[in-house]
């Protein structure tokens, strides 16, 4: 049966509109299967999915450019020969969403693309062509402070898919593994489902492999960072350039090995980053310098430590007393120097002055703002703007958000902050890369409010007080403070870098 309308992507439960309309086949009216749980559903962001899934359109090949043709809608239950490729946010290459649907158009399907993210996103010159296809189409997601709206948004829709799409191949693109328990149980029914990771991302793409899954690595194969960065005995660290790093065959076995060797001692629990686990064995044994980046070079030296020990070895139980840090600067830095360092984490990681290990304690948190930058005892002596420049950058508010539910309330007081961040810091649930506080001199000398790059802090100091009387913002009591109005402001357009809005008790 054939019918036709105009039909654009909704979303209302967003309070947005998806970027444009797209091509859509209606799929059957079936229930969702209950098998996907109702804990998955998270209700607006579920409407919010569900809305971003506009009808086919059929153009008249005879309308003009200026005249919008009608709709022809199909209704059926199979939909033979298509893909639904959902992509989570975090991915940032528009190249990489690209390769995805072009490795499903080589299968002979029709690719509708949705990609979940922050509205701004649409606001990006690339991805902005990319969404002018209407077989893609952007689905803003609003964040709060808990996070995680993009993941249930996703969850939801695919949850949706499986139980309805007949005959639709099911894909998603992601780089983390948030969503490896989902695609086990789509899975189990039976669902032609495939998972697109980028090639860097080399745990999730095994976790992907793990459940049973097609799995598409995508982009080209990287060369190995050329940086190593050590933590030497006294919870110290560096950075220093080397040959690239080929890593080693994964073996599972070994891999087992070490996970269940630092859970009986406490390092390590039911999930986490193996690194952190392995960092704080290595620095509460004393056993002399570890390599934690790359992080199997870590992994491996504390597995070979653990088979060369004697039988009987007492090892020390972990407190939960530890907090690592792999420190990373600005990852758009020059483009020739990530490359020279082996790709913009390599980078982001040099560019961080090396990891450091701390003990907990109550001035814990104070002690890392001032190894990190964000506290000194001249032009940024003011912690509460410490604290909100800290976890409104943009990698910071990443892992509070999204891995330690620790973002702040508008009700907090800058100690539960510091209490949060406490908690955040001695967790396994981040790889310890926290970004250090920014220098302010690239933005300035590219507003034209700087002139050299290599100005001292009262030169910085008087630049941001210049940029913020020009541009009418606030005033803050501190350089870390007016470096977080000037970089909210710079970067007010830029999803990718964007400061957002971070509120508690100031």
């Amino acid at each position: 049966m054939l019918a036709s309308a105009h039909t654009t992507c909704p979303c209302s439960a967003a309070e947005a509109l998806c970027a444009r309309p797209r091509l859509r086949a209606q799929s059957g009216s079936r229930t969702t299967n209950l098998m996907f749980g109702s804990s998955h559903i998270v209700w607006w962001p579920f409407l919010a999915a569900v809305g971003c899934w506009p009808v086919k359109q059929v153009h008249d090949r005879r309308a003009s450019r200026a005249t919008t043709s009608h709709v022809l809608v199909c209704l059926r239950a199979k939909r033979d020969g298509e893909a639904e490729l959902l992509v989570d946010g975090a991915t940032r290459q528009v190249s990489i969403c690209r390769q995805a649907i072009h490795q499903l158009q080589k299968e002979g399907r029709q690719v509708f693309t949705s990609v979940f993210a922050e509205p701004e996103r649409q606001n990006n010159k690339q991805w902005s062509d990319f969404l002018q296809s209407p077989y893609n189409c952007l689905c803003p997601i609003e964040r709060s402070v808990e996070g995680g709206e993009v993941q249930d948004a996703i969850t939801a829709r695919l949850s949706q898919l499986a139980a309805t799409a007949d005959g639709a191949c099911l894909a998603l693109l992601a780089t983390d593994r948030g969503y490896v328990d989902l695609v086990k149980k789509i899975v189990s029914t039976r669902r032609d489902i495939v998972v697109c990771v980028p090639r860097g991302a080399v745990s999730s793409v095994q976790a992907y492999q793990g459940t049973g899954a097609r799995v598409l690595p995508l982009g080209r194969i990287p060369e190995g960072p050329k940086i190593r960065a050590f933590l030497d005995p006294d919870g110290s660290g560096r950075v220093e350039t080397a040959e690239p790093w080929k890593a080693a065959r994964r073996e599972d076995q070994a891999a087992e090995e070490l996970l269940s060797f630092l859970e009986e001692w406490g390092y390590r629990g039911e999930r986490g980053y193996l690194i952190q686990s392995v960092a704080k064995f290595w620095f509460a044994h004393n056993l002399g310098r570890l390599t934690v980046f790359p992080a199997q070079a870590g992994c491996a030296a504390a597995h070979q430590r653990m088979k060369d020990a004697s039988p009987g070895t007492a090892w020390i139980e972990y407190h939960n007393d530890l907090a690592f840090f792999l420190p990373v600067g600005d990852r758009q830095g020059q483009s020739r120097d990530n490359a020279r360092l082996g790709g913009q984490l390599a980078g982001s990681i040099y560019r961080g002055g090396g990891p450091f290990m701390v003990e907990d304690s109550e001035d814990m948190v104070l002690e890392v703002l001032r190894r990190m930058g964000y506290l000194d005892e001249e032009f940024s002596n003011d912690l509460a703007e410490a604290l909100l420049t800290f976890v409104s950058m943009p990698a910071n508010s990443y892992w509070l958000r999204k891995n330690c539910k620790a973002m702040p309330d508008p009700s907090d007081t800058p100690e539960d902050v510091v209490l949060k961040l406490r908690r955040a810091f001695l967790s396994h649930d981040t790889s310890g890369q926290w970004r250090c506080a920014p220098d302010m001199r690239p933005e300035l000398l590219r507003a034209g409010f700087l002139r050299r790059q290599d100005a001292d802090q009262s030169t910085v100091m008087d630049a941001m007080c210049g940029y913020i009387a020009r541009y009418g913002l606030q005033e803050r009591r501190s350089y870390i403070g007016n470096a977080y109005t000037v970089l909210q402001h710079f970067y007010r357009s830029d999803p990718e870098r964007s400061m957002g809005s971070v509120t508690f008790r100031m």
